[in-house]
């Protein structure tokens, strides 16, 4: 390949390769910011739904009954973090969940971070506070989602960039052809002026 060939083949390969890597970015960042509103709002209904569950059970004192409900929720593993005060802010009960998904790399967590927000409820008896409740979805559906998005942008970007590079090698190989072709009497002329001077030079000599 001439070397003016190879530049432009590199140089559409290189377009095309920042365009995928652009989309594949923007769509993981996208997929990012809902995944994390989705999460926010699950969280919310959830601590709105187990607020209600739990406050006529805080103001009996049923300890029993508030840790069996927290337990059952929490168990389920959907949740990251929860915890439940009383009216003067001293810590009840707490549960956390550490880790966050076992089959993502840890590189691409901290690559790409995924902020759950923290849903807060105040729990009420009548005209009563009784406590707080502070709990956070766990993220770790959601970095599974964004990691196989990754995984599929970048096969299908490192597939883009093979085809690519060949179509661009094609295209550049035949439109050198196409040229060389349509000026064919610049190559042969330095060719026909050399035979005709032998010829003129032999006639001399004759």
């Amino acid at each position: 390949m001439r070397p003016s060939r190879a530049r432009w083949t590199l140089l559409i390969v290189l377009l095309v390769g920042i365009s995928f890597i652009g989309g594949a970015i923007l769509e993981v960042g996208i997929s990012r910011a809902y995944l994390a509103t989705e999460l926010g709002i699950r969280a919310q209904d959830t601590a709105t739904a187990l607020g209600l569950s739990l406050a006529p059970r805080l103001a009996a004192g049923d300890t029993a009954g508030v840790e069996a409900v927290v337990d059952a929720i929490f168990d389920r593993g959907y949740l990251q973090s929860i915890t439940l005060s009383n009216a003067g802010g001293a810590t009840l009960l707490e549960r956390r969940l550490e880790g966050i998904a076992d089959d993502v790399p840890p590189w691409f967590e901290h690559l790409v971070p995924v902020e759950a927000p923290l849903a807060r409820t105040t729990l009420t008896d009548r005209w009563s506070q009784t406590g707080r409740l502070a709990l956070r979805a766990h993220p770790g559906g959601a970095y599974r989602l964004l990691w196989l998005i990754a995984v599929a942008n970048g096969a299908s970007t490192g597939l883009g960039l093979g085809v690519t590079a060949v179509l661009g090698w094609l295209a550049v190989r035949w439109t050198s052809r196409t040229r060389e072709r349509a000026s064919p009497g610049k190559d042969r002329t330095p060719a026909l002026a050399s035979i005709r001077r032998g010829r003129r030079g032999v006639r001399g000599g004759r």
